[in-house]
């Protein structure tokens, strides 16, 4: 069975590999949270963001008051994330650029990055409806 590289770092990564990263969300919350932990992870290790992210967040109340793989490599952005990061800057949103937005995309389930080798992809695109889209501007 396959697995995504990124993941097989240590136990908190795995984890959050295989039961939130890339699964879709439908939580107005949830969703808020995997954007609050991209923007607060610029410049510093994802794993950090896990091992803190019990500081972000308390129980339901939030202490902040925001594909297509050639050959294997994964975007950092593309013209999906750069609509959406112009956009909420322009609704007064900081530290949300295309970059960010990217990751935020990957974390809440829009854009399946998973290898198609790991289990999780296959997972994904079995237990939810997909739309292939034509490639947006992806920037590598």
């Amino acid at each position: 069975m396959g697995y995504c590289k990124w993941a097989d770092t240590n136990e908190r990564n795995k984890i959050y590999h295989d039961a939130e990263w890339g699964v879709p969300v439908h939580d107005d919350r949830k969703m808020f949270e995997h954007l609050f932990l991209e923007c607060m992870q610029c410049g510093l290790s994802w794993d950090l963001m896990l091992k803190k992210r019990d500081i972000y967040t308390d129980g339901k109340t939030y202490l902040y008051t925001g594909h297509n793989k050639a050959d294997g490599k994964i975007p950092v952005s593309n013209g999906l994330s750069k609509r959406i990061s112009k956009d909420l800057k322009k609704r007064g949103f900081k530290y949300v650029g295309e970059i960010t937005i990217y990751s935020h995309l990957q974390a809440c389930g829009i854009i399946n990055d998973h290898d198609e080798t790991c289990f999780c992809y296959k997972k994904i695109i079995s237990n939810n409806p997909i739309v292939k889209k034509r490639r947006d501007n992806e920037v590598y």
